[in-house]
Parts: C-alpha cells; structure tokens; sequence
C-alpha cells in the first residue's frame, strides 16, 4: 500500500470513526510504524492519545486487532465506546461462554479484540491459528510497564505474553504504557521485543517526555549486547526520544 494512499485510509478512519480532522502529535508517526508491520514499544504520558494508536490499525487494515490489557473494567468502558461508534469490539473474559463471542473473535468478524493476559495464554493454539489466518493487524500490550514492574508478582503472564510469537510469527507486537521508569523500559525492551527478534519487525521505540536524565541508547545497547553474545540476531533499533 502506498504510503499517500496509508495516510489518506488513515486521515478517513480517524474522522469517520473518532470524529477527528487531525492526528494529535506524534499519533501519526507511530501508527504508520504500525501499519508498515514493525514491532515496538510506545511510551506516552495519559491523555497523549495511546489508545488510537493501535485502534486505527486494525480499521485500516480491515483485521483484527488484539488488545492485551490487566484492567478489566477499562477494557469493558472502551468496548462499549467502540460499539458506539460503530467499531466492531469485544472483550473475551475467561469466564467467557457466549460461544458465539467466541466463534466471532476467532474468524476475524471483530474489528478490536480484547482480553486479560491470562486469557491470551489460556487459548488453544487453534484458536490463534484460525484468527490469523482471518487476519490480524496487530498485538497490543496494554499498560506494558506491567511486564517489568508487577510480572513477577501481580500478574506472572505479563512475561509470558512474548510466548505467543511462536504462534503470530508475522504479527507485530506493541507494548504501550504511560509508566516508565529506566528498569521497566529496559526490561520490556529486552522480554517484549528482544527476545521476539526470532523474525524481528525491525523494532521501533518512541518515548515522549520521559525522565530528563534517562539514557535509553546504554540501557538497549546492553541488552542488544547481551542478546548478541547469547548468538541471537543482532537488530538496531529505531530510536525516537522527544524532550
């Protein structure tokens, strides 16, 4: 798809769906990263517009888009929103058992797809296999600080989300988060896109307003030195730091 033809798909979905003219700052930028099939790792602060950027996606592209998030009532509260403005949404909750919410989510009818981590490492393989095969335009981890910040005790499958490249090898997997202290982001560097670099998407990091004095080159340069010396591929990485 042409990158003209991109941004006028992307201009339409944003004023027919969301009622807006233009792209806040920056929204742009990442989407297109998105839309191009790269892996990456947003960092936003609240009310910058995070959500958009990989709801457009998916209503681009006309696939499924899959959104990974620990906030159960927030998932519900957008849901709701997106049916109201006439996007195709769901939330598949593990106690789910409306089978035909199931059987819509797996043969790509929804437009946004979302869940707890739990519930995306509970599905069976074919469940993910028939989905992709429907189309999927994107993973999105939602509040991504999680893989670092509470992985270990509050919520374990954050850090095993990255398992599920085994199975959406062509899928380009975000993590966003408004949190970001220089552990969280190294670590979700290192488990959320690193480790992936399986069939890297030419990973892409954006990172607005973050902690004056944080020095993101060292921090993902130690990692991507570690992965190397561990003899895995060794992938340079986009970086975007705005001040």
């Amino acid at each position: 798809m042409e990158i003209s033809k991109i941004l006028s798909d992307m201009e339409s979905v944003l004023k027919k769906y969301f009622g807006h003219s233009q792209f806040r700052p920056y929204q742009k930028e990442i989407i297109q990263q998105i839309l191009d099939g790269r892996d990456g790792l947003v960092v936003m602060a609240t009310g910058s517009g995070k959500s958009l950027c990989y709801q457009i996606p998916p209503l681009v592209r006309g696939k499924t888009g899959v959104v990974i998030s620990p906030l159960i009532s927030l998932m519900q509260d957008q849901v709701m929103s997106l049916k109201q403005r006439g996007i195709r949404a769901k939330y598949l909750g593990s106690s789910q058992t409306d089978q035909a919410a199931h059987y819509n989510a797996e043969s790509g009818k929804l437009h946004l797809l979302y869940m707890t981590p739990e519930k995306s490492l509970s599905l069976n393989e074919s469940f993910w296999k028939k989905l992709l095969a429907s189309g999927i335009s994107l993973l999105a981890v939602d509040e991504a600080h999680c893989i670092s910040e509470w992985g270990h005790d509050f919520r374990k499958e954050y850090k095993r989300i990255h398992t599920l490249r085994s199975v959406l090898p062509c899928v380009p997997f975000v993590g966003l988060t408004a949190t970001a202290t220089e552990k969280c982001v190294s670590f979700s560097v290192g488990q959320f896109i690193v480790l992936p670099l399986m069939c890297s998407h030419c990973p892409f990091i954006f990172i607005l307003g973050l902690v004056k004095d944080f020095i993101m080159p060292l921090c993902l340069l130690n990692i991507l030195l570690f992965e190397k010396k561990k003899g895995k591929k060794f992938v340079m990485l986009n970086i975007l730091r705005i001040k």
